[in-house]
């Protein structure tokens, strides 16, 4: 922690370093991706919005190599679409998201 007196003499960037380090939350990778396969297409919900919405939880799952294809897979799943299903499916997975 920073002492009163020292605080004057700690930069901002250094200060919210801090902050982090002491409030940030780690992140739980089972949970992350447990939500990341549950995710569905809504009703209503543009492909767009969905596709953007898998990509950034799957950022929080730490599947490194493995997140195209991870979210290949929950497309296919969760899509309410039989024709995109078909599409993703009959394009031997390289289908690009």
């Amino acid at each position: 922690m920073v002492r009163p007196q020292e605080i004057t003499k700690t930069s901002y960037g250094q200060l919210v370093d801090l902050l982090k380090k002491i409030y940030a939350k780690p992140i739980n990778t089972a949970t992350e991706r447990y939500t990341f396969h549950k995710l569905v297409q809504q009703t209503g919900q543009s492909m767009q919005h969905y596709i953007e919405q898998l990509r950034q939880q799957a950022l929080k799952c730490k599947f490194g190599n493995f997140e195209d294809e991870a979210c290949k897979d929950q497309l296919v799943l969760g899509v309410g679409s039989g024709h995109i299903v078909k599409k993703t499916i009959t394009a031997g997975g390289r289908a690009n998201l």
